[in-house]
């Protein structure tokens, strides 16, 4: 009895030893930023260390509340107080003030010079409260708009924003760009007809090089008629990696029935062609110079503007004859440094897709149009911190069905920066 007491005696003392390790160590936090807009945009990063090695998997929680991750945002106004918890430690507490914002959005960010169109401003302080009817709203002059609303019969480029305040401090919100332009088409001018390049790749493989470098060597040639779209799967989830809205695409490819996704890299060419494996320099120059013959069906316009932490886009399409058309939409992001299978760790990874605006790869239907019929499209891309707002750009198609085929495919493409205007893309 006396063994059976002292081994249940040590074998308690052993687990207590065990809980005890897993309970020992330092549990600390640190943020981005100690201070943040409150308009539900903007946003504080925290990383948490157990013993000075980073971990993930921890409680953050604002003032006793958890949320979701290691990023706060709110529409609360004050200070706030972040902890961690993890496995019964907690950590240090940090200070996150967030302070009253005032946001100024319009209901549309391009129209056209008939005098017939009018955008409609709203104001709202801290994302959440209409704020419109008690702020002023003033163009890039300083003038004072009578009433939040604003219509012209002049082209250009018009930049507002608005000031409201609040304890006696005046909280100015970011400009707001309105482009006021023809968006008449004109379906007997020649288009420019550039090729889309959607790829596959990874960050682990070694084909995918090889692939990049074939096309930058083509891209000497070509310009900027051909237009890529690289949807990356990043081994251990590092910068490059998509996100939800990227990586829905691949299946919608492979269930499509006529393209194949058979590895890393997979290309679709236009979405009508598709390839497994590294292309090589001459397939990507044959696919182009035969594609690129194509006189396209439609002409797109652009306006981009950034404010508040969202891209707000607007897109209009001119048919050059009757169809069934659809619009897609990508955010990519140029010049952004991870490894590379075939090169190592600093890569420059060009078009990386970002975001998708439309549900589907293959865009949200525009339904039949008629010769010199435009339809208008608007879309908004929240602007991340890991973004580096100078290199990213919206490459936005048009897609038909070929009745023939029974399939939808591409018809033209252009990328732009954002924050920019274009008009239709009439060949020189």
């Amino acid at each position: 009895m006396k063994k059976l007491l002292f081994a249940a005696v040590l074998l308690s003392g052993i687990f207590a030893a065990c809980n005890n390790t897993n309970q020992g160590g330092v549990l600390e936090i640190s943020v981005d930023k100690s201070e943040i807009k409150a308009n539900g945009i903007d946003e504080a990063v925290f990383t948490v260390t157990l013993d000075g090695k980073a971990l993930s998997g921890a409680t953050l929680t604002d003032n006793s509340k958890a949320f979701e991750g290691y990023s706060f945002r709110t529409t609360d106004a004050g200070v706030h107080r972040i902890t961690a918890a993890h496995d019964g430690l907690s950590s240090n507490t940090i200070i996150v003030t967030a302070l009253n914002s005032l946001t100024l959005s319009a209901d549309k960010y391009s129209i056209g010079i008939d005098g017939d169109e009018e955008v409609n401003f709203i104001v709202k302080l801290n994302g959440t409260t209409d704020v419109t009817a008690m702020a002023e709203i003033m163009d890039g002059s300083g003038n004072t708009l009578p009433e939040p609303v604003f219509g012209t019969t002049m082209p250009g480029i018009y930049k507002f924003h608005a000031v409201h305040e609040v304890d006696g401090i005046d909280l100015v919100s970011e400009e707001v760009a309105i482009s006021v332009g023809d968006i008449t088409f004109d379906p007997t001018a020649d288009i420019t007809k550039n090729v889309a390049f959607f790829a596959w790749t990874g960050t682990w493989c070694g084909p995918c090089y090889t692939f990049k470098t074939n096309m930058k060597a083509v891209l000497t040639d070509t310009g900027d008629r051909i237009i890529q779209a690289n949807f990356h799967k990043a081994a251990g989830g590092d910068v490059i990696g998509g996100n939800p809205s990227t990586d829905v695409a691949e299946d919608q490819v492979k269930r499509s029935g006529y393209l194949n996704l058979g590895g890393y890299p997979s290309v679709a060419v236009d979405l009508q062609k598709s390839f497994v494996g590294s292309m090589s320099q001459t397939q990507i120059e044959t696919n182009y110079a035969e594609l690129s013959a194509i006189s396209p069906k439609t002409g797109v316009m652009v306006n981009s503007a950034i404010s508040s932490g969202k891209i707000n886009v607007t897109v209009n399409i001119g048919a050059r004859e009757a169809g069934d058309y659809s619009i897609g939409i990508l955010l990519t992001e140029d010049h952004v440094s991870a490894f590379q299978e075939g090169f190592g760790y600093g890569y420059d990874h060009t078009n990386v897709a970002r975001q998708m605006g439309t549900d589907s790869i293959f865009g949200d239907r525009l339904g039949a149009m008629a010769p010199a019929e435009v339809a208008s499209r608007t879309f908004s891309f929240d602007v991340m911190p890991k973004y580096k707002t100078e290199n990213l750009h919206l490459v936005i198609y048009t897609l038909y069905k070929d009745t023939n085929e029974n399939i939808i495919v591409i018809d033209n493409t252009i990328k732009v920066p954002v924050n920019v205007s274009m008009g239709y893309n009439y060949a020189d």
